[in-house]
């Protein structure tokens, strides 16, 4: 499975992942053949990217990755998040952010649930890269923050309540966003003008303002919107702390805020290969907390189920197996041998149990193992 953008569209191509309308309805089911006026309705809705199936996905039928929690929870919330986020801006529109008032129950609720969704699981993994339009950036962003937010705490045995606390914290971190001029937090980073940045430094402020006061929401979630934005070395906004000065949810929040930005693939198609990522955040311990990236990591598949990696040996695989706090050693497919030829049939390598076989590079280019595959 593998985005394409809809400008490049293929009559016949079957969806790989279900599409969801702004309000949490199934548009097209995973496994739908794309037709143009389906295509038609996707572009006048504003996508412009979607998930195909390929050959990959015939040769490794047990590599399609699923979501973390259910899609439909995931749904339930962008769709809430929004909800919340529409009526924040249209209230400090209408008088500031003193007189702000927010449904927090409704927001606490709903990090229960993915909570509760992710406890469940244990050895779950995030292997899927989200695509998101412009228009849903921000809520979309805020949910993907929350599960890995999450899925960190419960690696660093956080209790149930914490779990909800840090949770609402990441789910609420950019409310300060809505304060600010439309253009700069409709943007997704890659988009952002240079003259955005000074105004966009000043959201983390905003938040707290927003939040501090509101009944149902912890005074720590609060101070998650104030310092998501502060590095361990001081260099980071607004107030430049430093160390243990930083509130530890805080520094979970600001790992998985940056690590989501990286990898989801926005309106231009851009996104991080997730093992790139995951080398960004571990070589920069001046901007985010080692054993809070150590931590977000295990919960991370950097070789996520369905890529197509290139082994030492010079061949070609598809991953087909991940294991939590293993990431890095998956079982692999092996489908073209080191000549590019494809190999009939193929054969599975568990990088765990062979030492001298390991992965060289991610293939972000599916189109020449595509065509390769289906060469006849």
């Amino acid at each position: 499975m593998h985005a394409v953008p809809l400008d490049a569209f293929i009559p016949g191509l079957r969806l790989g992942k279900s599409i969801y309308s702004s309000d949490g309805r199934v548009l097209l089911h995973q496994g739908t053949v794309l037709k143009d006026s389906y295509v038609r309705m996707l572009r006048e809705r504003g996508i412009k990217m979607v998930f195909v199936l390929d050959e990959a996905d015939r040769v490794a039928p047990e590599a399609t990755p699923e979501d973390v929690i259910p899609d439909e929870l995931r749904q339930v919330t962008v769709t809430h998040v929004r909800a919340l986020m529409e009526d924040t801006r249209a209230q400090v529109a209408k008088g500031g952010t003193a007189r702000l008032t927010l449904d927090a129950s409704r927001a606490r609720q709903r990090v229960n649930d993915i909570v509760e969704a992710i406890l469940a699981d244990p050895q779950a993994v995030v292997n899927l890269q989200e695509l998101r339009s412009s228009d849903d950036y921000l809520f979309g962003h805020a949910v993907q923050v929350c599960v890995l937010a999450v899925m960190t705490g419960v690696s660093l045995a956080y209790t149930h309540e914490q779990l909800v606390d840090v949770g609402v914290g990441a789910l609420l971190h950019d409310l300060g966003k809505l304060a600010l001029p439309e253009h700069v937090w409709q943007r997704p980073p890659d988009r952002l003008l240079p003259v955005d940045g000074s105004i966009l430094r000043d959201h983390p402020v905003r938040g707290f303002e927003m939040l501090w006061r509101q009944e149902g929401v912890a005074l720590l979630a609060a101070h998650v919107a104030f310092q998501h934005h502060e590095q361990p070395d001081g260099r980071g906004y607004p107030r430049g702390l430093k160390g243990d000065a930083i509130h530890r949810y805080a520094k979970i929040v600001a790992a998985a805020n940056a690590y989501d930005h990286l990898v989801a693939i926005g309106a231009q198609g851009r996104g991080w290969l997730p093992d790139r990522a995951a080398r960004w955040l571990a070589n920069h311990p001046e901007r985010f907390d080692r054993q809070v990236v150590g931590a977000l990591l295990l919960n991370v598949a950097l070789y996520p189920l369905g890529s197509a990696v290139r082994l030492n040996s010079g061949e070609t695989g598809i991953v087909i197996r991940v294991r939590k706090g293993l990431s890095p050693k998956p079982v692999v497919r092996v489908v073209l041998d080191r000549y590019g030829r494809r190999l009939a049939p193929p054969y599975d390598v568990d990088l765990l149990r062979e030492e001298n076989v390991r992965i060289e590079r991610a293939i972000a280019d599916r189109a020449e193992l595509e065509a390769r595959l289906t060469q006849r």
